[in-house]
């Protein structure tokens, strides 16, 4: 009976760590796609304040 048990906890945790892993990964995913726009995004703007300073516009403070 106690062996039952724990194989049936055995395979209730091997489910619940391929989840919890299925969950990180996304996670990890999504986290990596908005850090990829985010350097997009400051790319353009040093890009567009180098356009400015370059063609002799006045720096914002």
């Amino acid at each position: 009976m106690a062996s039952k048990r724990v194989e049936v906890l055995e395979i209730e945790m091997g489910h619940f760590k391929a989840d919890l892993e299925e969950k990180m990964t996304t996670l990890s995913e999504n986290v990596e796609g908005k850090f990829m726009a985010l350097e997009e995004m400051m790319k353009k703007l040093l890009e567009g304040q180098a356009r400015g300073r370059a063609s002799g516009g006045k720096r914002r403070r």
